[in-house]
């Protein structure tokens, strides 16, 4: 269900979906090299916590960037393999259509937009204030929501669009489980923001008659 098949049937390149997922298995490379990969400072460091954007303070070594930039360098974070593949195929998928759709420049904008949302719905509505939140889960949400404003008949892939959203409620249990703090309903925020904005948009653009 995950590899649906679901061509843009378009001969523009996606050039920055294809960008965006090659920077991110670089990072993904980089990333298993670094020592701090395994104790998790990486991840205290370069992903996004609501309570260090609020103000409370870390230790000296989680300190190494400006908070506010956690909102992009924690996009391109990933706790392992499986997240990764998982993201970055349904990146692979619907991303691209929705790049061919708006076009380069927008999506590029859309992306890291999205993933602003998401950190900002975080900060606002999560619990896990204490908790780094890594990968690009919130992003991608963003796009699958402007995927179905953008192609509304495209039903067959409304199945793998659910599965996603399953399977972050799996995740997300499972971090209840073993931390006690859980953020359900972030990155379905972030989906229904960005459908509504590309609906809006939409509408902008090309009046209804």
């Amino acid at each position: 269900m995950v590899l649906l098949k679901d061509n843009p049937n378009n001969n523009n390149k996606p050039i920055i979906t294809y960008y965006i997922i090659t920077i991110s298995i670089i990072v993904f490379l980089i990333q298993l090299t670094l020592p701090g990969n395994t104790s998790g400072e990486l991840y205290y460091t370069f992903g996004l916590i609501p309570s260090k954007l609020l103000g409370k303070v870390f230790p000296e070594q989680l300190n190494k960037i400006n908070p506010y930039l956690t909102f992009f360098t924690s996009i391109f974070l990933h706790v392992g393999f499986l997240h990764l593949l998982f993201n970055m195929s349904y990146l692979w998928i619907f991303g691209r259509k929705v790049e061919y759709k708006i076009g380069k420049l927008k999506f590029a904008i859309s992306y890291f937009v999205y993933a602003i949302i998401t950190g900002i719905v975080q900060i606002l509505f999560g619990f896990s204030y204490n908790l780094p939140m890594i990968g690009a889960d919130g992003a991608i949400s963003g796009l699958l929501g402007a995927y179905i404003i953008e192609y509304p008949k495209k039903t067959k892939s409304y199945y793998s669009i659910a599965f996603w959203f399953i399977f972050q409620f799996i995740v997300d249990q499972a971090r209840y489980n073993l931390n006690g703090e859980i953020d359900y309903g972030v990155k379905m925020y972030t989906f229904i923001f960005a459908a509504f904005i590309t609906f809006a948009f939409k509408r902008l653009t090309y009046p209804q008659k």
